[in-house]
């Protein structure tokens, strides 16, 4: 068996072609090739599509939106930008435990929450 693939580096992707693309790349945008001054323009975008999903898979395209932001850009940027949308980015979880037991264990579970949305989102997408 042969597999012809071709490796995309998401960051270099105008944000308009992610933006213009399937629900499942949607997440993408914020880390395509985008000025982080644009931040809040493609978030809005993303809420307008996002907004048309069913409310479980919400939750999901925000959180694998979360994720890879908080790789690419400060912590409190993705925060700021993301404020209000009501998904795992929001628990006092991520940014101040109280027990750090419990904490850890409600990380661990969004963690794989949002392992499961990305692999979800990579079946989708045919990988």
């Amino acid at each position: 068996m042969r597999y012809n693939y071709s490796i995309v580096r998401v960051w270099q992707l105008p944000v308009e072609e992610l933006l213009a693309g399937g629900i499942a790349t949607l997440p993408l945008a914020p880390i395509a090739d985008v000025p982080e001054s644009d931040l809040p323009r493609v978030i809005s975008r993303m809420r307008e599509r996002i907004e048309a999903e069913p409310k479980d898979e919400q939750q999901d395209l925000w959180a694998s939106t979360y994720f890879p932001m908080g790789a690419k850009y400060p912590g409190s940027l993705t925060n700021q930008l993301l404020k209000g949308i009501g998904t795992v980015f929001e628990s006092s979880t991520l940014t101040k435990p109280s027990k750090k037991g419990v904490a850890q264990g409600e990380l661990s579970g969004r963690l794989q929450q949002a392992r499961g949305s990305l692999l979800t989102l990579e079946a989708r997408l045919g990988a």
